[in-house]
């Protein structure tokens, strides 16, 4: 896909630049605490810790990642892709 496909793709979920750059770090990293991501998209200098977890709570709440709890310990949340955000980052196209 050419980087204007994926400019036009983004607007037209809504999605922010940021978002959509952590949304195939995550594809690579997933299934993995929120932790260890926010470390692993800190290395790529997309932004700050506060401006990560804003785009992270964006993928979530949009329905592309799904935060669950580890069995014996509450505090950790695991990402995982959902089905809309495997078909988005896998190239299938909305046009």
């Amino acid at each position: 896909m050419t980087p204007i496909q994926w400019h036009r793709k983004r607007l037209k979920s809504g999605m922010p630049v940021v978002a959509e750059s952590m949304l195939d770090i995550i594809q690579a990293h997933a299934p993995t605490t929120i932790t260890n991501l926010i470390e692993e998209i800190e290395k790529e200098k997309l932004g700050s810790r506060a401006h990560l977890y804003f785009n992270l709570t964006w993928l979530r709440e949009n329905g592309y990642v799904k935060a669950t709890t580890v069995e014996n310990n509450l505090r950790t949340k695991m990402i995982t892709f959902t089905p809309k955000g495997a078909k988005y980052i896998l190239g299938v196209t909305h046009d």
